[in-house]
């Protein structure tokens, strides 16, 4: 946007250096404004915490540190570098020569790119019917690869497992822990016959030894275990 506007001026006719002065100076709050806007957009994303900020914290930094350090190029590096080298005669309507009909300058004349692009525009501009359904077959094309793409938050990591934790009454004896634990382990047996677990694992917790908790009667609480199948 520096650019442009600072080579609209020169093209007007005012001298390079204050081309590259007011130019930028018409553009810096415009420029800002966008800088700041796109920033408060993509940095709150990142500041969300958990998870998501987890995943999202590194994508807003980099969008603002890259859109911060954009806009101060833009405002130092861009009119210096355009006042090194752009030219009066750079800008169209100097030594304007006619070329097949079109009326350009002979800077861009002897620009090799130009001689590539404009045939390539002007084929493009004759063919539109063709070159719209290029267009249409290469997003058709892009779209049946996005589909065949495998789509997920977080991917599976490892072997599936299922952990399961059952906790009793407070004063439950280890005996009826243990009885308990046996009856899902009848049950996780039967899964695995079917072929739905392939191992479990059953760990019976303490909340302390004492005699008074191994025969029942004591207040402390027993958790019962862990089941875990895969």
């Amino acid at each position: 946007m520096v650019l442009e506007n600072i080579y609209r001026r020169a093209h007007l006719g005012e001298d390079v250096r204050k081309a590259a002065l007011h130019g930028t100076r018409e553009v810096s709050i415009a420029i800002f404004a966008s800088t700041v806007t796109t920033v408060v957009v993509f940095l709150p994303i990142g500041l969300t915490g958990g998870l998501i900020g987890a995943f999202f914290l590194p994508f807003g930094l980099a969008v603002t540190y890259a859109l911060g350090a954009s806009f101060v190029v833009a405002i130092t590096a861009i009119p210096v570098l355009a006042r090194q080298f752009l030219h009066a005669h750079d800008a169209p309507g100097h030594e304007q020569v006619v070329e097949g009909g079109h009326i350009i300058s002979d800077v861009e004349k002897r620009r090799g790119l130009l001689r590539i692009y404009t045939p390539l525009l002007e084929w493009a501009l004759s063919h539109r019917a063709l070159v719209l359904a290029i267009a249409g077959v290469l997003f058709i094309a892009s779209m049946a690869l996005l589909a065949n793409r495998p789509r997920t938050f977080i991917p599976p990591i490892g072997e599936p497992q299922v952990t399961v934790d059952v906790s009793l009454p407070q004063g439950t004896g280890i005996i009826q822990n243990n009885e308990m634990v046996r009856e899902m382990e009848t049950y996780f047996q039967t899964l695995k016959d079917e072929g739905i677990v392939e191992t479990y694992q059953s760990v019976i917790g303490s909340g302390g030894a004492s005699l008074e908790a191994l025969v029942g009667g004591g207040g402390l609480t027993r958790r019962s275990r862990r089941s875990q199948s895969r």
